[in-house]
């Protein structure tokens, strides 16, 4: 608990613990019970008391610090932004807001050879056949919901597999997430994949896309613009009947310190 005082009058409070009411997930640390009393309102207390638990969590080593709230629009205020939509322990919707606390130092890039090669030594493969890729339009983003457990698939255009003359992917394949720096950060495999035309892909598949809030209607809007510029580079045009690889993983290696808060 943290408390924020004026003399011996209890000003605002707050909590910093390393879980949530957001099971399943390995994000963390979390600022909950945002609390300033009526009389004192309207100082930013409340920004003061956050930014002692940002600094308190970055002296321990955190990446990120989150917030589980039904607030829309009150913590941006305070440098946060909406990172995905979580069912809380009672199952209802709850939107998570982080903020970062530092950057991943250079000693701590890995490339995606070396990463490889651990992931290989660690559980005696034979098969050294992987693929290397940074997730689309927003990749530490969605390196992050990975490895939160929250982004289990992902989408790509049927057309490009073509055009390139690469493999589609298939279960059991391994790749290796790459960061916006072009740095490793996990080894997922493929369980699942498939291809439907853009305007069949499932709800479900939207939700194990992590994103936004992981409805269908958000899937659209958000990939039609994706798809929209991958395919102009090509000459091609977006249509609501064009294929579209769908996948689903898992992650099966990190580095040991890795806890999913980047």
């Amino acid at each position: 608990m943290l408390l924020l005082t004026d003399g011996d009058t209890l000003v605002s409070f707050c909590t910093l613990a390393d879980r949530d009411d957001i099971p399943g997930t390995t994000l963390g640390p979390w600022i909950g019970f945002v609390y300033t009393f009526p009389a004192f309102r309207g100082h930013r207390h409340a920004g003061q008391l956050l930014d002692y638990a940002a600094h308190t969590a970055k002296e321990d080593g955190a990446g990120h610090i989150h917030i589980s709230t039904n607030a829309s629009g009150l913590y941006e205020k305070f440098g946060y932004s909406f990172f995905a939509l979580l069912k809380d322990l009672g199952g209802d919707d709850s939107r998570v807001y982080r903020i970062p606390l530092k950057r991943e130092s250079a000693d701590r890039q890995m490339s995606a050879e070396n990463m490889w090669a651990d992931y290989v030594r660690a559980n005696d493969l034979k098969d050294d056949t992987y693929r290397a890729w940074a997730f689309g339009a927003a990749p530490d983003l969605l390196k992050d919901l990975t490895l939160a457990g929250i982004k289990s698939a992902a989408a790509s255009a049927f057309d490009l597999y073509e055009i390139s003359g690469d493999s589609l992917p298939k279960a059991g394949d391994h790749s290796v997430i790459l960061d916006a720096q072009g740095s490793a950060v996990c080894v997922i495999r493929t369980l699942k994949a498939y291809v439907v035309p853009f305007n069949e892909v499932s709800a479900e598949h939207a939700r194990k896309e992590g994103e936004g809030l992981r409805d269908l209607a958000t899937w659209r809007k958000v990939h039609e613009t994706f798809f929209t510029d991958c395919l102009a580079s090509e000459g091609l045009t977006f249509r609501e009947d064009m294929k579209v690889v769908c996948e689903e993983f898992e992650v099966v290696y990190r580095p040991r310190d890795e806890k999913g808060t980047a």
